[in-house]
């Protein structure tokens, strides 16, 4: 004879339909959410763009006081879509938690290591060599024990010298540095369950957005930006092919790492992330060099001087190059990757959903 189901187990069960139908209905919230974000901030990188590009035809500095203006013009420029957008983005962040508050985990995540990149100036697809320091933080968002999004920004700095290329390379002596701004919205998954095991190994991908500008510093240490200066004929009327490079692209993000459970709100993590970008002008070299004469007459003889350094060496060449003698390798696209150290932390605590059957109430979740 089956046993006599009383009150508690009823209100039990209906209180467990209840939770389940709340939970699907805030994923599905969430996850509106997160989509409404990723249209927001690509209509302020596109818009962003266009600002940037139309402005940046128009100036092309190159004393100090004219890049001032430059940068700042630039970011003035940059804010304008962000003011645009400011009411929409704000909304987001004030629903989006929630949708999130209970039957999940919302972590803030650090950053801290090491960026490089994989170009004409560094021939070591993965090392620590030439690499700088880097730092980053976001969000996560828990969709399963397994499956995470979590979004963010990093910082960091790219930087190679052909004095420490390879041989065949070292005559050209060309060098440069570039600040990397990234945002990106990230899928993790997580080999196991934190809750059942202290240690896990994971993977992520996703999209990336990033900033950069290439410069150098000249024989007196004078800094100058190097996409002003066409190096290889971009935007010059002789060389219709070669159109300026952008300095706002997209990227992929794609890595694995491994996670360690310090407790139930903390996380440590190692990881190591690449970015296919779409470019081959991080490091502002990617195919040949141009008439002297022509970028001379176009962009002045910082131009031409940056361009090919070779002379400065002690034993180097000081004849400029033949227009389209080879100066770089347009076959692939450039990267660059994070390595380090991750933090995550809870910032709300998992409801409990229901008590026992035999307590004297039921928790419900609430928004």
């Amino acid at each position: 004879m089956a046993p006599l189901r009383g009150p508690t187990d009823a209100n039990y069960s209906y209180s467990q339909s209840r939770m389940h139908l709340l939970s699907v209905n805030r994923q599905l919230l969430t996850v509106n959410c997160l989509l409404w974000s990723v249209v927001c901030l690509t209509n302020l990188w596109r818009e962003s763009c266009h600002k940037f590009c139309a402005f940046s035809f128009k100036h092309q500095p190159l004393t100090s006081d004219r890049e001032k203006f430059f940068t700042v013009s630039f970011h003035w420029n940059l804010l304008k879509p962000l003011k645009m957008h400011m009411k929409r983005l704000s909304l987001l962040l004030f629903v989006l938690p929630l949708f999130t508050h209970a039957q999940t985990r919302i972590h803030a995540t650090l950053f801290g290591g090491f960026t490089n990149y994989y170009g004409d100036l560094q021939d070591k697809p993965l090392t620590l060599d030439q690499s700088n320091l880097a730092i980053g933080a976001g969000l996560k968002y828990d969709l399963t024990d397994h499956m995470a999004v979590r979004s963010g920004f990093m910082y960091g700095k790219i930087s190679a010298d052909d004095k420490r290329n390879k041989p065949s390379l070292q005559f050209r002596n060309l060098n440069f540095q570039s600040k990397v701004f990234e945002w990106n919205l990230l899928a993790e998954y997580t080999l196991f369950d934190l809750k059942e095991k202290k240690i896990s190994p994971y993977a992520f991908a996703g999209l990336a957005i990033f900033h950069f500008n290439p410069y150098t510093y000249d024989s007196l240490g004078n800094k100058f930006f190097l996409k002003p200066l066409s190096t290889e004929g971009q935007g010059l009327a002789q060389y219709p092919d070669r159109s300026p490079y952008k300095l706002t692209q997209f990227a992929i993000p794609f890595g694995v790492g491994v996670k360690f459970k310090v407790n139930e709100n903390v996380v440590l993590g190692y990881e190591f992330g690449l970015r296919k970008t779409f470019t081959d002008y991080l490091d502002d070299i990617s195919k040949t060099y141009v008439d002297q004469t022509a970028l001379m007459n176009a962009k002045g003889p910082k131009a031409v001087e940056l361009a090919y350094r070779a002379g400065e060496l002690r034993n180097g060449d000081p004849n400029y190059p033949a227009d389209r003698s080879v100066r770089g390798g347009e076959k692939y696209k450039d990267w660059y990757y994070f390595s380090g150290v991750s933090l995550s932390i809870g910032i709300n605590t998992h409801n409990k959903a229901l008590n026992r059957p035999g307590k004297s109430s039921v928790n419900c979740p609430v928004f």
